[in-house]
């Protein structure tokens, strides 16, 4: 419930950080909820709201519960023409105050123009216990600006001596994929995990332009610097479809093998990896339901959850689609048939 509380409320937050600027009706504040803390930080000239806000985090070990957060101005002033975008790290400093540890704009970002919705998570490729912060960014190439084909995962890692994260990235990369010109390459979430149990943490990535385009990737090495290379374990554009939307990690069938779960908005639809050894994963199945919403305006960022609501030992997929409609799918012979429930 703490958690279920501190994102909300850093939510409200957040949504409003340059509330001495600009002035918001506040319709859903409801009742019992009031706007604790509002940063205006001075970087940048007006910043509206977040993207993308991770709460809860305690990212340099120290006890004091932190926010991660992500600025972007092509969806929260999109009259500014401004694109570059902004990551915040803001550290809980008594009571209703909160302190901004670190900032940084991302790389390119001022150049490689015109898409929004860039992803945020928090990573340890290496596993030496410094965090990284991660993104991917959602860009196109640049030629006039030398930009051919931009950089579109990026590492900052913690460092334990400055007690800070770098202004630059310890690591990027262009996942060894050519750049869509004037199409744009739209990567928009990230997770992370050890999804084949071969104790290296793999990172599973997806993009949303018109073929879905899934990767799980991994560090080749054991230490992450400027020379590190990565080695790509699983790919995938099968997929048609317009937007994406969230990926998740479970054990849904119960044979001891974690799948991926990536998810579109279009027809409300899943594609299921899953891991068959290490660095081995196959495409168990595709999982289309149309009849929940049909287009791209059925879904959410971080909105599938898996849970045994009823305690018989099945997981059930509870995600949340657009227009605060829920959908629960639960599991009958092992993955192979999904029924929904309203």
């Amino acid at each position: 419930m703490r958690w279920v509380l501190i994102s909300l409320t850093i939510s409200i937050l957040l949504s409003f950080v340059s509330f001495a600027q600009v002035q918001y009706p506040l319709y859903y504040l409801k009742p019992g909820f009031h706007i604790s803390y509002v940063a205006n930080y001075p970087t940048i000239p007006r910043i509206d709201g977040c993207d993308d806000v991770l709460a809860g985090l305690d990212l340099n070990k120290n006890g004091k519960l932190e926010i991660l957060a992500i600025n972007d101005p092509t969806v929260s002033s999109p009259s500014s023409n401004d694109t570059t975008k902004w990551i915040f790290w803001f550290e809980n400093d008594g009571n209703d105050n909160y302190k901004l540890l670190w900032s940084v704009g991302l790389p390119l970002t001022s150049i490689t123009t015109g898409y929004s919705f860039p992803g945020v998570n928090i990573t340890d490729v290496d596993g030496d216990g410094n965090y990284e912060i991660t993104v991917v960014n959602p860009s196109n190439a640049d030629p006039a600006s030398g930009v051919t084909n931009p950089d579109k995962i990026f590492f900052y890692e913690y460092d334990p001596q400055t007690k800070t994260f770098p202004t630059e990235p310890t690591f990027s990369w262009n996942l060894d994929y050519p750049a869509d010109g004037e199409a744009g390459f739209r990567l928009t979430y990230l997770y992370a995990d050890d999804f084949d149990n071969d104790g290296k943490q793999e990172i599973a990535l997806i993009d949303r332009t018109s073929n879905i385009h899934m990767w799980i990737i991994s560090l080749d090495g054991n230490d992450l610097n400027p020379f590190s290379t990565f080695k790509i374990e699983f790919q995938d554009s099968s997929l048609t479809a317009t937007w994406a939307f969230d990926i998740a990690v479970t054990d849904f069938d119960r044979d001891g093998k974690k799948e991926v779960w990536f998810g579109t908005w279009t027809n409300f639809t899943w594609v299921i990896v899953e891991a068959e050894g290490p660095d081995t994963y196959v495409k168990k199945k595709v999982v289309i339901n149309s009849h929940i919403g049909s287009g791209t305006l059925v879904g959410t960022l971080r909105s599938l959850k898996f849970m045994d609501m009823d305690g018989d030992g099945y997981l059930r997929l509870i995600p949340h689609p657009f227009y605060f409609q829920l959908a629960q799918i639960e599991i009958f012979n092992y993955a192979e048939n999904f029924e929904f429930f309203y």
